[in-house]
């Protein structure tokens, strides 16, 4: 949506002045009308759409992730900080709740990740794992200031995959996105980079533990190419955090 980046910057700024639309409210492209006190007509680009608004004390409220939704910029909810946090650059992702009673899932977006001791994590197809030792904070991520110009900016899917011995591979992809970021601040112009091995071209990819964003670099640098392919995943065994593996193709 051409709309989405103004549009989640109009939303943003409004939620925190706490109301949302009160009377009628006009911004790019968005209009509410209240037609009662406890109902309101909304159209986005002249369209009509969905929403379940809230009329409290005059003022219509709408939840965040419908907003998030009718116009397409992610809303994730960062347990460990206990934030909100808004992205306009990416578009909507629908919120993963837990199949299992108790358990939480593994995170959509990019934001750093490290379950503490006691939590229980839903795997998928009904299996669990609870982390005995929890991994360390991670680096933060350094945006590139030309990172708009990403040929591909989709995270991959969150993922995990259990083995018989013990063995939990989870996506990381706040890892995954620092590996693209440090990738594409030396990558010639046009290189697409995509996140995740999912498609990438035959053979093993290259594995480096520890890693750092100069290996990387230097893997690349060392062989430039039109097409890279980047993921990194934690390795739980029995719920003890073990470490972090970085594939590149």
């Amino acid at each position: 949506m051409k709309l989405r980046r103004d549009v989640a910057g109009f939303a943003v700024g409004l939620l925190c002045g706490g109301v949302i639309f009160g009377g009628v409210g006009i911004a790019s492209g968005v209009i509410a009308t209240p037609l009662t006190e406890s109902s309101q007509k909304v159209t986005l680009d002249g369209q009509a759409v969905s929403l379940e608004g809230y009329n409290i004390n005059g003022n219509n409220y709408f939840k965040l992730r419908d907003l998030g939704k009718a116009m397409d910029f992610g809303v994730t909810w960062n347990n460990d900080s206990r934030t909100v946090e808004i992205d306009s650059s990416t578009g909507y992702v629908e919120e993963q709740k837990p199949t299992v009673p108790g358990a939480v899932s593994i995170p959509t977006g990019d934001a750093s990740w490290c379950p503490p001791v006691g939590t229980v994590i839903d795997l998928g197809n009904g299996q669990t794992m609870t982390v005995t030792k929890a991994k360390d904070p991670e680096p933060e991520l350094t945006v590139p200031a030309n990172a708009s110009s990403f040929w591909q900016d989709e995270l991959p899917e969150p993922k995990a995959i259990v083995y018989e011995n013990g063995v939990v591979r989870i996506r990381n992809l706040h890892e995954t996105r620092r590996m693209q970021y440090s990738l594409f601040e030396v990558a010639e112009p046009g290189t697409k980079i995509y996140l995740g091995l999912e498609g990438a071209r035959p053979g093993e990819p290259s594995v480096e533990w520890p890693w750092h964003e100069g290996m990387l670099q230097q893997m690349y640098l060392s062989g430039p190419r039109s097409k890279v392919w980047v993921d990194a995943y934690d390795y739980y065994v029995d719920g003890r955090y073990l470490f972090t593996e970085y594939n590149a193709k």
